[in-house]
């Protein structure tokens, strides 16, 4: 107890010290998490932006694949209203129209 009463000074700056050790160990730790945490968030944000990207082109592809097939069924309905538009064809265009729409 002697002791303690004449070294109380240093055995407080001690446990200061201590305490300040872990604390500046613990921050590190959670620096190092959010540092990781920061790299994750941009590679998701990367991804994302990737995805509105493909979305974009893909409705893009949609509308233009829409206006093809609108423009396709026209012009079959044009062809059907022609004369001859029912007739059967020959053997030689027959099998090519089947190798093409099964």
């Amino acid at each position: 107890m002697i002791w303690f009463a004449a070294n109380w000074r240093t055995v407080l700056l001690s446990l200061l010290a201590a305490a300040l050790a872990i604390v500046i160990v613990w921050a590190s730790w959670q620096r190092a998490d959010i540092v990781s945490l920061r790299a994750e968030r941009d590679q998701l944000e990367t991804r994302v932006e990737a995805y509105k990207e493909a979305t974009k082109l893909r409705r893009v592809d949609d509308m233009r694949r829409a206006e093809i097939s609108a423009g396709a069924e026209q012009f079959d309905q044009d062809m059907a209203k022609e004369e001859g538009g029912d007739a059967p064809l020959g053997n030689y265009l027959a099998t090519g129209a089947r190798k093409l729409w099964p």
